[in-house]
């Protein structure tokens, strides 16, 4: 619709200019007209008459031809009252002319009218002039028997009026057809060319749309992408201060587990004390079998001695308390590991295929602690037969001290005693290596643990090195959308310079 209105408008502004070309020809071919027949009738004063119906004829035809061109200068009418007119006036001239040459104005007005480019009217025109020709030629053959000026007329001067007057009509009239069809052939191509241009532009903003709406979703997804990038460090981030805690909890227990076994050497120490002095109170009883003097003697020894197992176990009751606290540490520390390592596992599965490495960590640090927790419980079973076999064995010193101190009353006694301290004793004796196995047994498994807890450092460093370089890995990232982010935005705002186009 506005490219037909655009036309229209271009058609209409090319017909004013030519309606007003047209009038100003006009207006010079009257003038010279006007004042030809005014010095005619200066030099031919009997002329008044005929120069005067002449003059008013141009200029009436001029004047309607103003009155028409301004009232509507873009008009068709304009062409059609001017050029009636000038038939009109050239008819009369010819006609009633006292020169032979009038005739050849008809040149002159013709030629004008084929700006319009109008078939019609240039066809019709060349016709009424011809014919006027015609009328002419004829008048002046058979009528006045002689040319206007009076000079007699021979055939080849008609021929060559009516000859040149119809060759040039018709030169006109072809000229016109041609230029015609050459202009709607133009018109064709032109037409042609501009729907290519037109096609090829609809494809270029149909192209430029695409980028455009690409270059939206691109950008779109380069923020959310940026928002993963930072979140994703974020999480990093979390977990590496997670390891660093993770980290500092395993150099505690590292502490406390170097600690405890320090504390199971010196029970070890006191086990094999117990066991010496097992055996040395069993060959006492033996002895004791053969001489009750020397019963006396070995009974007040057995006092002392016993006096140095109660102080001995009580000692290793202490010990065994003190192991007990240590190993609830280390079962709490288990439960807080297997936590963190869950904790652990939760962010490397929110983390996706970046954590994946870390996940395996983190199993490894929950299986360790489960068995961590799995070797503190056994710990914990064999301090508590310890205890419960140092209680027994400070119950079976302290009768041993009450056996002693009845020594002196009930010597006659003594003997029959012995067997029962006898049978006691190889219990305690058996009691007692047990026991030193028990701690040998906790020794290893407690340097298993100490072994476990150093792999894990490691583990947790190697950890904290890949969360770092996860972490530049993400800032490199973070800076890269950035980057494309930018382009993306250069990149709408070029698409959006051709939108005028597509407007």
């Amino acid at each position: 619709m506005e490219d037909q209105r655009e036309k229209i408008t271009k058609q209409e502004d090319i017909n004013q200019i030519t309606n007003r070309f047209i009038l100003i020809i006009m207006t010079v071919i009257d003038f010279f007209v006007c004042a030809g027949y005014l010095l005619r009738l200066m030099k031919h004063g009997n002329e008044v008459a005929h120069v005067t119906l002449i003059l008013s004829v141009f200029l009436a035809t001029l004047v309607l031809a103003y009155v028409t061109y301004f009232k509507q200068k873009d008009g068709t009418l304009f062409r059609y009252v001017s050029m009636i007119g000038y038939i009109v006036a050239y008819a009369l001239t010819v006609w009633t002319a006292k020169s032979d040459g009038m005739y050849a104005i008809v040149f002159a007005i013709i030629v004008m009218y084929l700006l319009y480019f109008d078939g019609k009217l240039v066809s019709w025109s060349a016709l009424a002039f011809t014919l006027i020709n015609f009328i002419d030629v004829f008048y002046c053959l058979f009528i006045l028997r002689s040319a206007h000026s009076g000079i007699p007329l021979d055939i080849p001067t008609a021929l060559v009026q009516l000859g040149g007057v119809s060759i040039f009509m018709y030169a006109m009239c072809e000229t016109t057809i041609i230029s015609n069809r050459n202009h709607e052939l133009k018109l064709d191509q032109l037409k042609a060319a501009n729907e290519k241009s037109e096609q090829l532009l609809k494809d270029v903003l149909k192209v430029v749309e695409t980028v455009k709406r690409d270059s939206v979703d691109a950008q779109q997804q380069m923020v959310s992408l940026k928002s993963d990038i930072e979140t994703t460090s974020l999480t990093i981030n979390n977990i590496s201060d997670a390891n660093n805690q993770n980290a500092k909890s395993i150099e505690k227990q590292t502490i406390m587990t170097e600690n405890i076994q320090e504390m199971i050497m010196n029970t070890k120490e006191m086990s094999d004390k117990m066991l010496n002095l097992a055996k040395a109170s069993e060959a006492a009883v033996q002895g004791g079998e053969d001489s009750v003097h020397i019963l006396m003697d070995q009974a007040d020894e057995n006092k002392a001695a016993n006096e140095q197992v109660v102080k001995t176990v009580g000692n290793l009751v202490e010990q065994t308390k003190n192991v007990e606290e240590i190993t609830s540490k280390i079962f709490a520390i288990s439960n807080q590991t297997n936590l963190l390592a869950l904790n652990a596992s939760i962010e490397s599965a929110r983390a996706g295929d970046a954590g994946k490495g870390f996940s395996v960590v983190a199993e490894e640090i929950r299986v360790l602690a489960d068995e961590t927790k799995t070797l503190t419980a056994g710990i914990q079973s064999s301090i508590e037969a310890l205890r419960l076999n140092a209680d027994q064995a400070k119950e079976i010193v302290g009768k041993v001290i009450e056996n002693a101190n009845e020594e002196h009353r009930l010597i006659e006694t003594t003997h029959e005693q012995f067997d029962s301290i006898g049978d006691q004793m190889s219990e305690l004796g058996t009691t007692v290596q047990s026991t030193y196995k028990k701690i040998d047994e906790i020794l290893n498994s407690n340097q298993m643990i100490v072994e476990s807890i150093s792999h894990i450092s490691g583990v947790s460093e190697e950890v904290a090195a890949g969360a770092q370089q996860l972490v530049e890995i993400g800032e490199n990232t973070t800076q890269k959308a950035q980057m494309t982010q930018d382009l993306m935005m250069e990149l709408a705002e070029t698409v959006s310079m051709v939108d005028k186009y597509a407007n």
